[in-house]
């Protein structure tokens, strides 16, 4: 079905990474231990231009309570044709029914998300995240995150405004089942703009794992795991004990330290 072509399955599996501050322990080890991620609702994010989405999930809801469609109807020609014009589905699968347009959009709306990094090595990280180089950093094998999105501030302003959604929707008020795709990509519009920041967060080259509310943790799914530990140059002797005895005996814990600019693996 439809749906499928969207789900954190169709990327591939790759090296992400999340830094801890040891002053949250216990949170730490639930990492660690019980192979799971904490999502945070999106409003606790520290960029303020994602306090937006609080909006945005107010118009989808509202939107969702006043429309009445048959999801069972097979999408004609044309409403398949408009799909894939605004980027809700893609040529040549099994698309199933209109119903499914709209739940491949909407099982992207998340509001809870955990971020990840694919650079373990950015001191500025280490220094914000991981208590000034005192914390660790851990690497996952992952494949449900997706990248986010840079834009200069002017261009994510414009791109997720009500004034050019509804200029993109315009262009299907004379479609047959309009109100279904219309539906479908808000929701899909909506997705986009909880992985997209401004280019002043470039440096933490972000991946997001998102979810909908009902869901608190990420569990790690097969074939994803935590493939090693790498420690601040600043940690302290009691901390790098203690995590060299809890650690799961195929997961290394690696010291680093500042050389360069640069934070490398040191053993």
């Amino acid at each position: 079905m439809l749906a499928t072509i969207f789900q954190p399955s169709t990327f591939h599996k790759m090296k992400l990474y999340k830094y801890r501050d040891l002053r949250s322990a216990w949170n730490t080890l639930d990492i660690i231990l019980n192979r799971r991620l904490y999502l945070a609702p999106l409003a606790s994010l520290n960029d303020p231009m994602e306090v937006k989405t609080v909006q945005a999930k107010t118009v989808m809801e509202a939107s969702l309570r006043e429309i009445e469609i048959d999801y069972s109807k097979i999408p004609s020609e044309s409403d398949l044709r408009l799909a894939t014009e605004l980027g809700l589905i893609e040529a040549g699968y099994d698309h199933g029914t209109l119903g499914d347009i709209v739940l491949s959009a909407n099982t992207r709306y998340y509001s809870r998300i955990c971020s990840l990094s694919a650079n373990p090595r950015n001191i500025t990280m280490w220094s914000h995240y991981a208590n000034g180089h005192q914390g660790i950093c851990l690497e996952l094998e992952i494949a449900a995150a997706m990248p986010v999105r840079y834009y200069c501030s002017k261009k994510l302003e414009l791109l997720f405004s009500r004034e050019h959604i509804a200029q993109l929707l315009s262009r299907v008020n004379d479609k047959t089942n309009a109100v279904t795709l219309k539906l479908a990509y808000m929701t899909e519009k909506l997705q986009k703009l909880h992985r997209s920041k401004t280019d002043d967060w470039l440096y933490e080259q972000e991946w997001r794992i998102l979810r909908d509310e009902r869901n608190r943790y990420y569990h790690l799914k097969d074939g994803e795991f935590l493939s090693k530990i790498l420690v601040g140059d600043r940690i302290s002797s009691l901390h790098y004990d203690i995590l060299k005895k809890l650690s799961p005996s195929h997961v290394p814990v690696v010291k680093t330290m500042i050389i360069d600019g640069e934070v490398r693996e040191i053993s």
